[in-house]
């Protein structure tokens, strides 16, 4: 009997470890289920935190692209918003573009944008996403800042003088290209000669180029000016010994120039970084300024006083004076950068080489080239020196006064010189062997026709340009409403 109850409770007992093995299972079971069906919410809902993120930081960064092309924006500067309680976004802007080299000349037309969107969980604040887009934008130049009134006109003469002021040249010399004048036009006046000896100087001048030998007229373009202003013998020698074609024009009203005073800096666009202006001493001599694509990427070199110009001097740029400017140097050689083009084209654009605000003058001794538009709010003046002096400007040269080549050291001799020189020409022209032009002739007494004083107009295309550069070198095109900038490059999760 005892042995059955026994073998009984035995059986209860493999059946009850039986059933709380099952139980035990079946627990174990349910929370793997569970345990997976949570993981499985929480992928979905870190994917869906993601995706919130990325599309916050895609639409972060449409709005930034937005603003670009209007107002209100800066380089530098964060712009943030919210989608929803849950999505934001935050936008940078920064100059530059990080897959150039900092020395490219690409660089300040770029601006980089990057977009951070963040998502929170909806069920636990301190959980959140991020994704991050980079985004580089070129600016697309279609107009530039407001030039002067009749700037185009002024373009459209090697040498203008820009008020009353007159022309006076004295040969060896060399103006190429349409001059407009308005005032009066003197020539030769420091010489002491007749005007026979003038008359067949420059007539021989014209002579020898119209028989293919070398041009050193001191004029070799139409001229636009008064005439009432220039007495008769000078307009006969114009168009008698000269060859030149002489048109009467009313003289022009004076145009106001940008002749800054005081300048600091500078902006390429609206929105973008704010340059400082390099600064230059009183007397600059063996120095070369050229322009720096982070710090001043046009190379507008400034000083609100005088400059003088010695020896070994390489600018490449524009050199702002607001007092005068004053070349004495050999080894100059100026030269304006050349900015992008615009939109549409493949003409550089350049600023003139030199602005001041006064007066421009070369001294004698000097050795200087300069390309590019000189603008001077006085006179221009090539001071007397030598006929080896050397000059050559090609491009455009504005003036606010007179315009005047003094006379050469070696053709300044006495009136009673002068006429025995003339003499001895004529006396000479009888003889078998002869020289035939004056200018040549007097060659041999050390007074050589060939000039080394030129200014001529630049045949490099090229758009000259100069505005107030208070405001930004390009604006937005007309009917445009803002600045347009192009797409260059997308990058996702940075």
């Amino acid at each position: 009997m005892n042995r059955r109850l026994n073998r009984c409770r035995s059986r209860r007992g493999v059946a009850m470890v039986i059933v709380m093995a099952m139980i035990a299972i079946a627990l174990a079971t349910s929370y793997s289920l569970l345990r997976s069906q949570a993981t499985v919410v929480q992928v979905q809902g870190n994917s869906n935190q993601r995706s919130g993120a990325r599309q916050a930081a895609v639409t972060g960064l449409l709005v930034a692209m937005q603003k670009m092309s209007n107002s209100g924006w800066l380089v530098n500067s964060t712009i943030t918003g919210s989608l929803s309680g849950q999505d934001s976004y935050s936008v940078t802007y920064t100059p530059g573009d990080p897959t150039l080299p900092a020395s490219d000349p690409h660089q300040p037309f770029r601006v980089t944008l990057v977009s951070t969107g963040y998502s929170t969980s909806s069920l636990q604040n301190h959980q959140q996403a991020s994704y991050r887009i980079r985004a580089v934008m070129h600016l697309v130049r279609k107009q530039l800042g407001p030039e002067p009134a009749n700037w185009s006109a002024m373009l459209q003469n090697t040498l203008y003088l820009n008020g009353s002021g007159k022309l006076s040249l004295n040969s060896p010399c060399q103006v190429q290209g349409s001059v407009r004048v308005q005032g009066a036009v003197q020539l030769g006046n420091d010489y002491n000669w007749t005007n026979a000896a003038q008359q067949r100087y420059l007539g021989d001048l014209n002579t020898m180029r119209l028989a293919h030998l070398a041009d050193n007229r001191p004029l070799t373009g139409n001229i636009f000016l008064p005439t009432s202003s220039t007495d008769a013998n000078t307009l006969s020698l114009l168009s008698a010994q000269l060859g030149l074609t002489v048109t009467n024009v009313s003289a022009a009203s004076s145009v106001s120039l940008p002749l800054p005073n005081q300048l600091t800096s500078y902006q390429i666009y609206s929105g973008g970084p704010v340059y400082k202006v390099g600064q230059v001493g009183s007397t600059i001599s063996s120095v070369a300024f050229a322009p720096d694509p982070t710090t001043n990427p046009l190379g507008i070199f400034f000083n609100g006083s005088n400059v003088t110009i010695g020896n070994n001097v390489s600018i490449t740029g524009t050199l702002i004076s607001g007092g005068e400017v004053d070349i004495s140097g050999t080894g100059v050689v100026l030269s304006p950068y050349s900015m992008p083009s615009l939109a549409g084209s493949s003409t550089p654009i350049r600023l003139p080489a030199i602005v001041a605000k006064n007066s421009v003058q070369c001294n004698a001794g000097l050795s200087a080239s300069i390309a590019g538009t000189v603008i001077a709010g006085g006179a221009v003046t090539v001071n007397q020196g030598s006929q080896t002096d050397y000059l050559a400007l090609t491009g455009h040269l504005i003036t606010g006064s007179d315009f005047t080549i003094r006379g050469r050291n070696e053709s300044l001799v006495t009136s009673l010189v002068w006429g025995n020189l003339y003499s001895a020409f004529q006396l000479q022209l009888l003889l078998p062997s002869k020289v035939l032009f004056f200018p040549v002739y007097l060659s041999a007494f050390g007074m050589n026709p060939n000039s080394l004083l030129t200014l001529k107009a630049d045949t490099t295309l090229s758009l000259d340009h100069w505005q107030d550069l208070s405001g930004p070198i390009y604006v937005p095109a007309t009917g445009d409403g803002g600045l347009r900038w192009e797409l260059l490059s997308w990058t996702n999760n940075i």
